[in-house]
């Protein structure tokens, strides 16, 4: 480093430090770091209730400092300059051996370093929230990081207003006025005073439309230096001013502020796309999958949020997702260059809106006697061009793992109408129709999983052997590959290198299959060849069927009654397999697939297993608990015994997986070509492996008999209606088949990020709470078994001493009488102190946060006095 940048910067800090001290000797200062802590806490702990929002963030801090640093940052600046111009210093001070620059970047750091001190008196709340759960470290430390060059790019302005005026009452009027106006330019009063060519620009100069991304985690480039740059051009004026003060001419601070006013609005938009989220798992930046969809959209279409404001602030909590949520669909749109328009409407009672939601089919979700009697609505309607419509009835914080997915996959259908055509490719026989893939379900009507998605797929059934999958298949429906030739085998192999879309199912032991079997004689089924696999194409994709083995799980196992199979007792069937919410995969794919349903049914499922291909990216997407085993197929389909299941049932403490998803460049499975004696003459298969391969989208489920009637569905009782779901497995069939009309970048958009979530409770609140309600309800068992115990005494002591008037009848009575009074009062207290843990202790921890950093302020000022002392 060469020598004059080092006496600059030593200059510079030796102006800091005279500063600095200065400032710990002035009561403003001190009295504004106390005023700082004391107005935070009283704002987010009190008003905003941190503690009440059961949510691990410091979300209402953060959206209260730039109202703190508006109204309190004065202080600091306000007397950088005016004191020295009003006592005359200010001459003597250029009379020393320092620049302009050193003396107003060293005045700018002191003041700055006490803002820092400022920010560093919230830093309990932090420590708090991470005590109470596991908050996102990394967005509040960005957060912090945007709260800090706010704070820099208002006490430049103060410099700069301190240095035109010697009365510092003055610069903190005026540092106000001009920071609110840059803090708040982009409100919409602005729009009806200014002409609409300049609302854009000057909305762009706004401070807390740049500030409010950094304060969720988001660094981007052009807010950065946005702020670095504003607080460069303030300090550059305030030192040109001064040098021409000193030379007793004007300063040339016109052309710097029109120059600031028309090249910042217009740089900052190409610096947007420059950004570091520094959340975890990339909370606000779109997946790679999402990003591709809405970047290739081919029309307009528009997203209307609907959200019942006044019943959602009955609840921070969810308040605060609503915003989310909210931020979420502006990064679609900005990704979409336009295409996609978001419209948020409040839907309160009786208004437009909230008709629109009504006719839209949007939930309501009543929030009872503690919400008001109010009913919270917050769902999307998406439209485009043609007046195609999607929609989701209620945008819940359980599913917020899937929502950006479910935005993707309607996006995707919305740009993407036209009914897809599903090539249905089968070794069952039994009913199948060329008209009809799948005949003979319920009321002769085919599979009622294909009855139900006709409105949104045309089914055709593809002959074997398949020499090509024709090309305007768009997914491949593969059900049951049983014994399946090598021809077949390779137009698949083709078709998935192709980047095709298939559904696999394969089964160990699949019920529907009745082919072999004799239905005058029920015991051909216990030997009846019922397995079915695609080994060549799965071997070659890393997946492994597992030979001969059913997946058996006694926490998930079907319950049989009473006198099913001449049982005497409830028993468990560990093969029939019912998958509920509280078992659903957890995965962005998983709840995206099983979100809403309350169940699923499958039937002696098999094992997948992942050897792994390089090429390709596995994600589960049905598992079992961890109390599961590996059920060997004679046993089930042969024994037919539950009790014997279940007495040899020994669980591998492992889940283990039934279905899978696959995407990305499939690996051949074959090479070459192949030539078949196929009838009259050869046939050849197609070309393997291909020479531009495209990312394949594959989910493999190993079991067939779930799409099947018997397991989901039956004749319904209902006048008009064929048929009564028992379970989801309709609509699981229907999202998958939707999920993979999407190809590879809607699978993208479902890749898993570890902790990426906004909703992060408070875990030590729940847990106590937990472990309160289990220890109150044992103590609310014996209240009341006393209570009761005591009124049964009562009455059979007045049965015994009736028409007594003796001193110890009497006695007795009331000896019970108050026993019995005393117990309801314990009762009572028992009742009334449900959260009394839970308030203790968030009354220690306001204490914390409101008087640690005091505390320490007046140590360390004692510190200072004896040391000076000293």
């Amino acid at each position: 480093m060469s020598a004059r940048p080092t006496r600059f910067w030593g200059g510079t800090w030796a102006v800091t430090r005279r500063e600095t001290l200065g400032l710990t000797k002035a009561p403003t200062a001190l009295l504004f770091l106390l005023v700082f802590s004391a107005l935070s806490n009283l704002i987010v702990l009190g008003q905003a209730g941190l503690l009440d929002r059961g949510q691990a963030d410091l979300a209402p801090l953060f959206t209260a400092l730039p109202w703190l640093s508006l109204l309190l940052l004065p202080a600091l600046s306000m007397g950088v300059l005016s004191e020295e111009r009003r006592a005359g210093s200010i001459e003597l001070l250029f009379t020393l051996p320092l620049s302009i620059g050193q003396v107003v970047l060293g005045k700018f750091l002191a003041a700055l370093a006490m803002a820092s001190l400022a920010l560093v008196s919230t830093t309990p709340m932090w420590i708090t929230i991470s005590y109470l759960g596991s908050p996102d470290h990394g967005a509040i430390a960005a957060a912090y990081v945007g709260a800090l060059l706010l704070a820099g790019a208002l006490l430049s302005i103060g410099t700069l207003v301190s240095a035109l005026t010697q009365s510092p009452a003055s610069a903190f009027v005026g540092t106000i006025t001009i920071g609110f106006v840059f803090l708040f330019s982009d409100v919409p009063a602005i729009r009806e005073v200014l002409p609409s060519a300049l609302t854009d620009g000057f909305a762009r100069l706004s401070f807390a439309a740049q500030y409010e991304a950094m304060s969720r985690g988001v660094l981007s480039l052009g807010n950065v230096l946005f702020f670095v740059t504003t607080t460069g051009v303030f300090l550059t004026a305030t030192g040109l001013l001064l040098r021409a003060r000193r030379q007793t001419r004007r300063a040339p601070l016109m052309p710097l502020f029109a120059a600031y006013l028309v090249i910042a609005p217009l740089a900052l938009p190409y610096l947007t796309g420059w950004r570091l989220d520094c959340t975890q798992g990339g909370l606000y930046s779109l997946s790679p999958g999402t990003r591709a969809i809405v970047e290739s959209l081919h029309a307009d279409q528009t997203f209307t949020l609907y959200l019942a404001q006044d019943a959602a602030e009955e609840s921070p909590r969810f308040l605060g997702f609503a915003e989310f949520v909210q931020e979420e669909l502006r990064d679609l749109a900005r990704a979409s260059n336009g295409r996609i328009r978001l419209e948020v409407k409040d839907a309160a009672p009786f208004s437009i809106a909230d008709d629109e939601a009504r006719a839209a089919r949007l939930s309501r979700i009543p929030l009872g006697a503690s919400g008001g009697g109010k009913e919270l609505v917050f769902g999307l309607v998406a439209t485009n061009a043609a007046g195609d419509q999607r929609s989701l009835g209620f945008l819940s914080p359980e599913s917020e793992g899937a929502l950006e997915h479910e935005f993707a996959r309607i996006a995707y259908e919305l740009d993407n109408p036209e009914r897809k055509t599903v090539g249905v490719l089968t070794s069952l026989q039994a009913g199948v129709d060329p008209g009809h893939p799948l005949t003979g379900g319920l009321a002769g009507r085919g599979w009622q999983v294909v009855e139900n998605t006709r409105a949104q797929f045309d089914f055709r059934a593809l002959e074997r052997p398949l020499v090509n999958v024709p090309g305007d298949i768009d997914l491949l429906w593969i059900l049951h590959p049983k014994n399946f030739d090598e021809t077949t085998l390779r137009a698949i192999d083709v078709y998935a290198q192709q980047g095709g879309a298939l559904l696999i199912q394969v089964d160990p032991l699949a019920d529907v299959d009745t082919e072999g079997m004799d239905p005058t004689d029920y015991t051909t089924g216990f030997t009846a060849p019922r397995e079915s696999d695609l080994d060549p194409l799965m071997k070659a994709w890393g997946l492994e069927l597992v030979k001969r083995r059913v997946l058996g799980d006694r926490t998930l196992g079907r319950e049989l009654p009473v006198g099913a199979v001449g049982n005497t007792n409830p028993i468990t069937m560990p093969h029939w397999i019912t998958l509920d919410a509280a078992h659903f995969e957890t995965s962005a794919l998983g709840r995206s697939l099983t979100g809403g349903m309350s169940r699923l049914q499958f039937s002696s499922p098999g094992i997948l297993k992942w050897t792994g291909a390089d090429e390709l990216a596995m994600q589960p997407i049905l598992r079992s608990t961890t109390d599961a085993m590996a059920l060997d197929v004679s046993q089930v389909q042969v024994v037919r015994d539950p009790e014997a299941l279940l007495r040899d049932f020994v669980p591998g403490d492992e889940q283990l997986t039934f279905g899978v998803d696959l995407v990305g460049l499939a690996p051949p499975a074959y090479t070459g070509r192949a030539k078949e004696n196929l009838g009259p003459g050869p046939v050849q298969a197609p070309l393997s492996p291909v020479l531009n391969p495209e990312p394949m989208r594959a989910i493999v489920i190993a079991d067939i008999d779930f799409a099947a009637d018997l397991l989901w569905v039956r004749a319904s009782e209902i006048p008009g209606s064929s048929h009564q779901a028992i379970a989801g497995n309709g609509p699981f069939f229907a999202r998958v088949l939707s999920d993979l009309s999407g190809g590879a970048a809607l699978a993208l958009a479902s890749s898993p990020r570890e902790n990426a979530r906004y909703t992060r409770p408070f875990e030590r609140f729940d847990e106590l709470n937990r472990t309160s309600e289990e220890r109150l309800a044992r103590k609310l068992s014996d209240a009341r078994a006393l209570e009761q115990s005591l009124s049964g005494a009562l009455a059979k002591a007045a049965e015994e001493f009736d028409g007594q008037d003796s001193p110890a009848a009497t006695a007795e009575v009331t000896r019970i009488t108050a026993e019995l009074k005393e117990a309801r009062q314990n009762l009572m207290a028992l009742n009334r102190d449900r959260t009394f843990e839970v308030d203790v202790q968030k009354a220690w921890l306001l204490r914390f946060c409101a008087l640690t950093f005091p505390i320490l302020f007046v140590f360390a000022g004692l510190l200072i006095g004896w040391r000076r002392r000293a």
